[in-house]
């Protein structure tokens, strides 16, 4: 139950990261055209998500070793959550792949229809932020 809380709270914390990182990018791009806020809102939600978890699973080895509990389960969240942090700051540069990637490694067949549907609407927003200068 934890880790639901901890999920929505990053979800709408990230929004926050969100709005401020598309301020910025519109400034500095001198256009609208980013605002594409669902993909910059996953890649931070996914990014808090991570953090929160990496430090959760990794004091969930300890308890695990002493009290041999599921050790495999705690090594398989901790490397999913290094996946994600590492496909957060790839989504935000519009990789194609790590958006795929982080999807699947969010674990939830919601996210990963509506991560799917909107690749497949909005793909001109998946192409990299240089190459639309």
């Amino acid at each position: 139950m934890v880790h639901a809380y901890i999920s929505i709270a990053c979800f709408f914390f990230a929004y926050f990261f969100t709005c401020n990182y598309l301020d910025k990018l519109e400034q500095e791009q001198q256009t609208n055209q980013y605002s594409q806020i669902w993909l910059t809102w996953f890649a931070f939600s996914i990014r808090l998500q991570s953090v929160f978890f990496l430090a959760l699973e990794a004091r969930e080895i300890t308890i695990a070793e002493s009290m041999y509990q599921s050790l495999e389960r705690a090594i398989f969240m901790l490397v999913v959550n290094v996946v994600l942090f590492a496909c957060s700051f790839l989504i935000l540069q519009r990789n194609k792949t790590a958006w795929f990637v982080g999807t699947i490694c969010s674990l939830s067949p919601i996210i990963w229809v509506v991560n799917v549907l909107y690749f497949y609407k909005n793909k001109p927003s998946f192409e990299p932020i240089e190459s639309k200068q």
